[in-house]
């Protein structure tokens, strides 16, 4: 009768253990993972922070030409136009790394982006252009001619929006906020603070 007894308690203190084994695993493979943050998903959501500035300007082409006795030899292209200046993070150049509840983001300045400028094409009709051409010997306006009008409005794009300063600082402030409001949201899934710093490269 004893040791019928100690079977039946060791089949019980086996069962426990199974069933325990079991409440353990379960509980493990549903414990919640944290969210980690990734350079990929800092560098998607800072090229969302670009800034885009638009002018209204004309681009003016004056070519003298040569003079001939007392001829002059002269042509005008100017061409009104509506262009887009966009300003933002080089992405490729942000950089994260992460210690424990530590994050430290390096990325450099905001700055005009490459391919940022750009003339609106809807805005280049024939309304748009005025031309003129002054002597005997001038020759037609060219696509020459376009070319060199469109890069002078390039350029006094580029000078502009230089000039405007406070564009660049919100443009980094802007990458900033974004980056800070995505880790709160991991914060908020994670239940845990982190402690977040920036670094500019060309400081």
């Amino acid at each position: 009768m004893k040791n019928k007894n100690l079977w039946v308690f060791g089949i019980i203190i086996l069962v426990l253990c199974f069933g325990a084994g079991i409440l353990i695993r379960h509980s493990n493979e549903n414990e919640k993972k944290d969210i980690i943050p990734t350079v990929n998903k800092l560098r998607g959501i800072a090229d969302l922070a670009t800034i885009e500035t638009t002018y209204h300007n004309v681009a003016k082409y004056d070519n003298p030409g040569t003079a001939f006795l007392f001829l002059k030899n002269n042509k005008k292209l100017w061409i009104e136009y509506e262009g887009t200046v966009k300003i933002g993070t080089d992405i490729s150049q942000l950089q994260m790394e992460m210690d424990g509840n530590k994050i430290k983001v390096t990325m450099p300045h905001s700055k005009i982006l490459r391919k940022g400028i750009s003339i609106n094409a809807d805005s280049l009709d024939k309304d748009h252009y005025y031309s003129d051409k002054e002597g005997l010997f001038v020759s037609d306006i060219t696509f020459e001619d376009e070319k060199k009008a469109y890069s002078k409005a390039n350029e006094s794009m580029k000078k502009e929006t230089k000039k405007n300063t406070i564009l660049f600082v919100q443009a980094d402030e802007r990458a900033k906020e974004l980056i800070e409001n995505y880790i709160k949201n991991i914060e908020k899934v994670n239940n845990k603070k982190y402690n977040v710093s920036f670094e500019y490269t060309d400081d």
